[in-house]
């Protein structure tokens, strides 16, 4: 099945959460095999909802036993998809074709049957895990991208299904479930899952293409060139791209780039698990006097040093060159 020929979504109703607002946030990218970056387009005080909510498909036509199927007047020619939230699956035949069924029914984008398929970890795969490994490669096509993305993103919205600890993206989901003291009607519930929703459309959507402009600029830091100081070895960079991840991997101690703010800044780089590894000196630290950073540096043009040594800014990219000379190595408590 191909998303983008997908007429109706299927998935339980009642209480929502992070798994099938992510799950229905991640057919609605793939259906529409775009990447969101207007605000006007998703904007909800427009009254222009990513999805259209129907609950219980069943109340919308009547079996008929020859075909196996509900006649229903489900307005199947729209261009974003149709949500039906239902608990009473019955028959998948008993859809129209082209429907996607998920987080219900026992198939194969559910995860409540006792044969659910297992991750190498031996934790069950969520409705989101599951679409994502099927459907993932449609938004993000290297592999390598793709697998760290689920390692870092998909797989703990997974695990906190799965009853194995919180994480933030699934309790700011569980905030839009109306309260016991607010309007619990299906209809609340309803346009509360679409609002969750359109939010999952945008955070899935700036978690994509980070992923993938730091898989795109892994090109221009191969191609980037280096100098050795003192302070170790230096990446010098034409301009800002994400660059800690592969720095660090290649060993360098710092990365020299164009401050956004004007001149040029020269940061250590960071173990993702042990933080950074090293620093400026610490008389350095927390200055933002100019002529002292020179007296005690005799490097003309420092204008700032982070107070806690990881980051520099210089006037000129030679004084942050300069400046990596003095980068002294992180020593542990």
């Amino acid at each position: 099945m191909k998303l983008d020929n997908v007429k109706l979504l299927v998935t339980h109703g009642g209480v929502f959460h992070a798994d099938d607002v992510f799950s229905t946030a991640l057919i609605y990218l793939c259906k529409v095999n775009k990447i969101y970056t207007d605000k006007n387009v998703l904007d909800p005080r427009t009254g222009s909802y990513v999805i259209d909510i129907i609950d219980n498909a069943y109340k919308y036509g009547t079996y008929d036993p020859i075909v196996s199927r509900y006649d229903s007047d489900i307005p199947l020619d729209k261009t974003v998809p149709v949500v039906v939230r239902t608990n009473s699956i019955r028959d998948a035949e008993s859809y129209p074709e082209l429907t996607l069924i998920y987080d219900i029914g026992g198939g194969l984008f559910d995860h409540h049957q006792a044969n659910a398929k297992l991750r190498p970890d031996g934790m069950k795969y969520c409705a989101f895990g599951l679409l994502f490994s099927k459907f993932g490669d449609c938004l993000i096509p290297d592999e390598g991208v793709r697998e760290s993305f689920y390692s870092r993103y998909v797989a703990p919205i997974d695990d906190t299904d799965n009853g194995v600890g919180p994480n933030p993206l699934s309790s700011a989901i569980s905030a839009f479930m109306p309260n016991w003291n607010e309007d619990n009607d299906p209809e609340s519930v309803n346009k509360a899952f679409a609002d969750a929703v359109l939010i999952a459309v945008w955070i899935l959507s700036r978690m994509i293409l980070k992923a993938n402009a730091t898989y795109q600029a892994t090109e221009i830091l191969e191609s980037s060139p280096t100098i050795e100081t003192d302070g170790g070895k230096i990446l010098i960079l034409r301009e800002y791209v994400p660059y800690n991840t592969w720095a660090f991997e290649k060993g360098f101690s710092a990365a020299v780039y164009p401050s956004n703010r004007g001149g040029y800044n020269c940061c250590v780089i960071s173990d993702p698990k042990a933080g950074n590894i090293c620093k400026f000196p610490v008389d350095w630290r927390g200055i933002s006097d100019e002529n002292y950073l020179k007296e005690i540096s005799g490097i003309d043009g420092i204008t700032f040093c982070h107070a806690s040594g990881f980051l520099i800014a210089t006037k000129t990219q030679l004084s942050a060159i300069e400046a990596s000379g003095f980068l002294e190595p992180c020593v542990a408590d």
